[in-house]
């Protein structure tokens, strides 16, 4: 997907008033230590401030008796925005609002969502089926 600046137009013609950024499709892993499963810039300061909200929002699936942790990580500054945690075998889910500047900082910033598992066996697979953060504003 790509960026929806201010005054975009939506599908039906009206004037966008969010975007989906990417950035990560379906990904299963199976180490404790965490791999990147998808990269990419964002930058806040394109959309509109007044009522701009941000969510990093994922759907996490884990094998029976290990949890999966997807961390949101700034890559530019080395610094983790926020990180779910999922014990759930059937998949749920995950949202978090994030704000500007106390999560993002509101310029252009490159970010990696990282999978690891926890617990279970060696072998036990963890999954993130999507990954994105989407910005909403009027």
């Amino acid at each position: 997907m790509t960026f929806a600046k201010q005054g975009s137009t939506g599908q039906q013609g009206k004037p966008g008033n969010s975007a989906a950024v990417f950035v990560a499709g379906r990904q299963t892993w199976d180490q404790t230590s965490p791999v990147a499963i998808g990269v990419r810039p964002i930058d806040p300061s394109v959309y509109v401030t007044k009522n701009r909200t941000i969510k990093f929002c994922a759907w996490l699936e884990v094998a029976a008796g290990c949890t999966a942790n997807l961390e949101l990580y700034n890559v530019t500054d080395s610094v983790s925005v926020h990180t779910f945690t999922s014990t759930s075998s059937t998949g749920e889910m995950k949202t978090q609002v994030l704000t500007v500047p106390t999560n993002l900082p509101n310029s252009s910033k490159v970010y990696a969502v990282r999978l690891s598992r926890s617990g279970g066996n060696s072998g036990d697979i963890v999954s993130c089926k999507s990954a994105y953060v989407e910005i909403t504003y009027s």
